[in-house]
């Protein structure tokens, strides 16, 4: 079979178009939609490490999903700052669940406010997931995580003596 130069012409123009409307569907967010929206999707967070991210209600993007794994027994300190504080429309929360989603802390997230702090003890060799969430709005964020290792001779009394990490009675006659 023989193309002429007007079938040629015809099928450039659709191979054209077919690339233009797939660059302007990827370009306006109908492509790619955000991939961490649920716990299962959960990107991988470390401590002592700040990650930024954004939040918009319009594009796909109501909820950002992190899981984080301890390996000692920590007091943990998540830190969520709205970028620019003056500028955060997002009516939403910030929260913090155990590998089985069961909630330990929560803050909600308020118009106009930049900063939160959520505090929680964390047990080693488990996941935490952390959750950022819009109802309402869009912004950018950040999220950081700082952690504090457990002593485990602070819950001794002091008739106590801790060794390699236990609590022993003191006794009266020590040989």
């Amino acid at each position: 079979m023989v193309m002429t130069g007007n079938r040629i012409f015809l099928h450039v123009r659709y191979v054209l178009f077919l690339l233009f409307a797939l660059a302007l569907a990827s370009c306006s967010g109908a492509i790619g939609a955000d991939d961490d929206g649920k716990p299962e999707d959960a990107k991988l967070f470390f401590q002592d490490v700040s990650v930024s991210d954004s939040l918009d209600e319009n594009y796909s993007d109501k909820k950002d999903w992190r899981r984080v794994h301890f390996v000692q027994d920590v007091h943990a300190t998540l830190t969520l700052v709205m970028a620019p504080a003056e500028y955060n429309e997002v009516t939403g929360r910030v929260a913090v669940y155990t590998s089985q989603i069961q909630l330990i802390s929560q803050r909600d997230i308020q118009p106009g406010l930049g900063e939160y702090e959520l505090l929680f003890a964390a047990d080693a060799g488990r996941d935490y997931y952390i959750l950022v969430e819009t109802q309402n709005g869009k912004a950018d964020y950040r999220i950081s995580l700082a952690t504090e290792i457990n002593d485990p001779c602070a819950r001794c009394s002091p008739d106590e003596e801790c060794r390699d990490g236990r609590c022993y009675s003191q006794s009266a006659c020590r040989s």
